[in-house]
């Protein structure tokens, strides 16, 4: 078993050259063969699998074959912590038989879904590897490329995974930090996988606001808990976004806008949550450079969303979000906010 910890950075398109001319040229880094990765997931028609928390793909690369399950795990900010197994297979033939079978529940018939297995979709991409060596850590730097593919659907990739090979998950956030000063960034919440079920639609659209924590319940007094968690409704809020932008692509001229109507809403959601983060940082009596830069990050970005977008229509609300989380900005106040949390 191997304990997966990676920072997950998505970043625009249009700057991926940037960033392999960045790490060629990183000081302490060893650059990797390019791979191209194909990856097919699956699960059963119920979706036994998602309902254990569990993601099962098969990855072909060179004519070889792996198959990986990450178990149940955390996910802070845009930190992922999973328990992965890896076994090497012939072909792209999938068999849950050949993972130890203390990862399942005692009551969990793993032939059956072995038998009931179906590949849902695929993730396909181009990956450019680095080994830095930064601060006491050695990180393994992956830029991904390419697109998430289920039936007639397709999703663009382009997200920068930092992996912990050995060191401090302080310093992971510091280089992400030192990245975002190259490029714009956002946390990456949700993998690949889940990208993949959500495109699938083999899982309901649903509000994930409505799990998420209530920002009027925090104590006033700030602490770590308090930030992560305005950060994870930061992030609620843009799953909101990415499943909206998906039920456009079929959407009815009425359909587009209600839609509207629910992006500007989530556009007012994000502008509260800004505030609660200026409210926290304003009452730190110790004001640090962590501080302080919160402060005049969220000023900026709280600017930018004042901008009145009642008339515009959902197209252009998305529009819109594109261009705010490509701010330079955006990514940055986040990792200030994760920074802040551990």
């Amino acid at each position: 078993m191997h304990q997966e910890i990676e920072l997950k950075l998505f970043i625009p398109t249009q700057v991926k050259h940037l960033l392999i001319e960045l790490f060629n040229d990183w000081p302490n880094s060893i650059t990797e063969p390019q791979q191209y990765l194909t990856n097919y997931y699956y699960d059963t028609p119920s979706l036994s699998l998602a309902k254990l928390d569990c993601g099962f793909r098969v990855r072909a690369w060179n004519n070889q074959f792996e198959q990986t399950i990450k178990t149940a795990g955390n996910v802070s900010g845009g930190l992922h912590s999973r328990p992965e197994f890896n076994v090497a297979i012939k072909d792209n033939h999938p068999n849950l038989l050949l993972f130890p079978h203390n990862i399942w529940p005692s009551d969990c018939d793993v032939s059956q879904l072995n038998r009931n297995l179906v590949c849902l979709f695929e993730t396909n991409f181009k990956r450019s590897t680095w080994r830095v060596t930064f601060n006491n850590s050695i990180i393994e730097v992956a830029l991904d490329y390419g697109e998430v593919i289920a039936h007639e659907q397709h999703e663009p990739i382009c997200e920068l995974e930092l992996e912990l090979v050995s060191g401090q998950v302080a310093d992971i956030i510091e280089l992400a930090c030192k990245i975002s000063q190259h490029c714009p960034i956002k946390l990456g919440l949700h993998s690949k996988a889940v990208r993949g079920y959500l495109l699938s639609q083999k899982v309901p659209i649903k509000r994930y606001l409505s799990q998420a924590m209530n920002l009027n319940n925090l104590m006033a007094q700030p602490c770590a808990s308090h930030y992560a968690q305005i950060l994870r409704y930061w992030q609620h809020i843009e799953l909101d976004l990415l499943q909206i932008h998906q039920l456009l692509a079929n959407a009815t001229q009425s359909q587009q806008s209600q839609l509207a109507n629910e992006l500007g809403l989530r556009w007012q959601w994000l502008l509260k949550c800004l505030n609660e983060i200026q409210q926290h940082l304003s009452s730190v009596t110790s004001c640090s450079t962590v501080v302080s830069k919160g402060l005049l990050l969220s000023e900026q970005l709280k600017s930018y969303l004042s901008q009145d977008i009642t008339a515009l229509t959902a197209d252009d609300i998305q529009a819109h979000y594109q261009q705010l989380w490509q701010q330079p900005y955006y990514g940055q106040l986040q990792l200030q906010l994760l920074s802040l949390s551990h």
